[in-house]
């Protein structure tokens, strides 16, 4: 194929377009609001704050839940920056989710040509799954990227190996077959800065079942590597003995630098846990029973059954799961390693599907072999019927953007009233342009404007080269048809509020030198006890009163304000002695009223203020309320 798609140059500022349109762009307009993002927030922060890059702390109380890479590179764009604000928290992962882009094209132009490589990444960047965790600031597009990087040294080395078998081999291959290897492991020693041990499970196990399913040594080969080996063990195990050599000076007196007053290290029924325990409990604890009961994960106990992600196989790939379907039937798709690319799919999905504790965001690591496998069929589906899908897709090409602009103008058009309208007409440009800017048309005049660039771009390429392949520019018009609706979810008001509107209203009525507290549970500790944000828009240390220690509510200072979910106070007031259980009662009558003192076992506080009444759950909406004796 002659065509812009074979100028690698031209396909990666192609595909760092995409991943701006859909990543960068929007990355501070939305506020955070879920648990995972706001642990990497607050962490972040506090470890740029503090200057300590060793030991993260959340809340000013030492956190080994994860590793820190997630920390580090926000904390650096912070340094680079001088802020800390959501773009900083964001902007690093939306060039993580580039740089997978870039890796999946890598290994897709390597492995199958120039034109897999493109397709890939169109895949990849607007596969739902993908477009929903690299909009978050979590670890799991940090490890991502990590293994993405790994398997292409990997599949890089194995063609090398294959070549290598069947011609002599000579100094400067030998060479770069060395430094592929070290690549792979340096990836992977990353990829456990990023998440842990379980980046092991992603890029080494696929290697070994595919070894042992067809009896043969070569899928191993590209994993020896002394040096290599070498530099993933230091690159592993060097942040964990330095937390450790850490925590022992916690334990001998030292403080912590970003809060003072903790000097003690993390514990679980009252036992110091040290990073290398802490990481085994994390990932293993979701596997073997008793591993996670000794870490207390109460949801051993209630674990989604072992069929949980077969359903939600969907959510992947989103519309591209019938190409990875087709790829099934295709010998020839996903290039010359369909079948490690299968074996790393089908095992990473089993490896999951066993685990006790499910979430929608472990399935991520499987959108880079399904996008290269899903990529292999359409590739291969092009060239067998390309004539009767170049009339199908030139139409398609325009319609796409055309339908998502009418319905954004369907969805928004009842909030532009003709008042607005005409009070536009006599505010002057200026006036205007900053109105219609901050306005529901906001997203029309993006897609217009991303519109115009596509048909320039087309423009472009039928100048100056011989032929614009449909799928290229269909794939164009799925990635401004993901940016509309992206942009369209921002506008439909969230069911839990806006946290940092809720942030806002709470800091008013604060006063610097008044302590914070939370009622909570212990197990999710006081950011996971209030609804998602608050406490990292708050930006104040907010201290945890776990359910077992009520009583300790009658020594708090007069004048101490306190935060609540509405739902947990419903919870007490019915006598619930554990609110964090599902089989808790709860007195659904019970409402926080304003300026009322609250009954017992919360009794000596008055409810001061409701933080975000918009919320339309009492699981959501944050109660603050204040010591009056």
């Amino acid at each position: 194929m002659s065509s812009g798609a074979s100028r690698p140059l031209f396909a990666a500022v192609l595909i760092l377009l995409f991943a701006l349109i859909l990543f960068a762009l929007p990355a501070g307009r939305r506020p955070v609001t879920g648990i995972l993002e706001e642990r990497v927030a607050i962490t972040s922060r506090e470890m740029w704050r503090a200057g300590e890059w060793i030991l993260p702390t959340m809340n000013g109380e030492p956190r080994l839940q994860k590793p820190p890479f997630a920390y580090w590179i926000v904390g650096g764009f912070a340094n680079i920056r001088g802020a800390f604000d959501d773009w900083t928290l964001r902007l690093p992962f939306a060039a993580l989710a580039a740089g997978t882009a870039l890796l999946v094209w890598a290994i897709g132009r390597s492995e199958g040509g120039p034109a897999l490589g493109l397709v890939a990444a169109i895949v990849l960047l607007t596969s739902s799954l993908f477009i929903a965790e690299s909009h978050r600031a979590t670890a799991d597009p940090a490890q991502l990227f990590c293994a993405a990087g790994a398997w292409l040294f990997y599949l890089r080395e194995r063609a090398a190996a294959y070549t290598a078998s069947n011609e002599q081999e000579g100094g400067i291959r030998r060479r770069l077959r060395r430094w592929r290897r070290v690549g792979f492991y340096f990836f992977l020693g990353l990829g456990a800065l990023a998440k842990g041990p379980v980046i092991l499970l992603l890029c080494v196990a696929p290697p070994f079942v595919e070894a042992l399913v067809r009896r043969s040594r070569t899928p191993l080969r590209p994993l020896a590597s002394p040096v290599g080996i070498a530099i993933f063990l230091v690159l592993a195990l060097a942040w964990p003995i330095a937390v450790a050599r850490r925590l022992d000076a916690i334990r001998a007196g030292a403080p912590v630098a970003a809060n003072p007053q903790a000097t003690a290290p993390p514990t679980v029924d009252g036992q110091p846990v040290g990073p290398v325990r802490q990481w085994f409990l994390e990932s293993f604890g979701k596997i073997l029973p008793s591993a996670g009961e000794e870490a207390g994960y109460r949801f051993q106990r209630h674990g989604e059954p072992w069929h949980f992600y077969l359903p939600r196989l969907l959510s992947t790939l989103g519309l591209w799961c019938p190409a990875l379907a087709g790829a099934l039937f295709m010998r020839s798709a996903g290039g010359r390693f369909r079948a490690p690319l299968w074996t790393a799919f089908v095992t990473i999905f089993v490896a999951f599907s066993c685990f006790t504790e499910k979430k929608l965001a472990y399935l991520l690591p499987l959108v880079v072999p399904g996008a290269l496998l899903a990529a292999g069929a359409i590739v291969n589906g092009y060239a067998s019927y390309r004539g009767v899908l170049e009339r199908i897709l030139r139409p398609v090409v325009w319609i796409v953007p055309v339908l998502f602009l009418l319905g954004a103008a369907a969805v928004l058009a009842p909030q532009w009233s003709g008042e607005r309208i005409s009070a536009l007409a006599g505010a002057g440009a200026r006036g205007a342009w900053d109105a219609v800017v901050r306005s529901p048309l906001e997203p029309l005049l993006l897609g217009v404007a991303v519109s115009a660039a596509i048909v320039a771009l087309g423009i472009g390429l039928r100048r100056h080269a011989q032929a614009l392949p449909p799928f290229l520019a269909f794939g164009a018009a799925l990635v401004l048809a993901t940016a509309l609706y992206e942009r369209l979810l921002e506008r439909i008001p969230s069911e839990e509020g806006d946290p940092r509107l809720a942030a806002q209203r709470g800091a008013a009525q604060l006063d610097p030198g008044v302590e914070v507290f939370c009622l909570g549970s212990r197990a999710m500790g006081a950011v996971g006890s209030l609804p998602g944000g608050l406490v990292y828009y708050l930006d104040r240390k907010v201290r945890l009163v776990p359910d077992d220690e009520l009583a300790t509510l009658a020594s708090l200072p007069e004048g101490a304000a306190v935060l609540i979910v509405e739902s947990r106070a419903q919870k007490l007031a019915a006598g619930g002695v554990a609110p964090d259980a599902k089989a808790a009662p709860k007195n659904e009558s019970f409402r926080v009223e304003v300026g009322k003192d609250l009954p017992a076992p919360l009794d000596g506080l008055r409810a001061r203020d409701v933080l975000n009444p918009e919320a339309a759950s009492p699981r959501d909406r944050a109660v603050l309320l204040t010591k009056i004796r």
